[in-house]
């Protein structure tokens, strides 16, 4: 209804439980229609109205098919504003797509959306 899924982190909110394990996970399937450089830019962020500290932060870990670009970390209120570039293959099987994954490591996390360009080459 409000366009964005919310991986709970193992924080008391006061009216929501804790899960027991942080596995949110998103799952981003596309094919590429030409082989060669794509611009990712996941967008997430931290719960915006709670405050648990200056040692509080929320992370996520993104992946393009088994490749990962690393951890990344939100102070609260903040976005994950990281752009990933990835040298893909052509997708030739439509049934055989790549995938993007946004892995929960820490804290809540809000996941709004992910848009992918492809960086095409210059031709002399």
């Amino acid at each position: 209804m409000n366009c964005y899924v919310y991986f709970a982190g193992a924080d008391d909110l006061g009216v929501l439980t804790p899960p027991s394990a942080l596995t949110g996970q998103v799952w981003c399937h596309f094919t590429a229609p030409e082989g060669g450089y794509y611009l990712f830019l996941p967008h997430a962020q931290t719960y915006p109205d709670q405050y648990y500290g200056p040692d509080y932060y929320a992370a996520v870990e993104c992946l393009i098919d088994d490749h990962s670009f690393g951890e990344f970390q939100m102070r609260p209120g903040h976005h994950l504003n990281q752009p990933l570039i990835a040298n893909l293959s052509e997708t030739t099987d439509p049934n055989v797509p790549h995938r993007f994954t946004l892995r929960q490591i820490n804290g809540g996390v809000f996941f709004w959306s992910l848009t992918v360009w492809n960086i095409p080459v210059a031709q002399d």
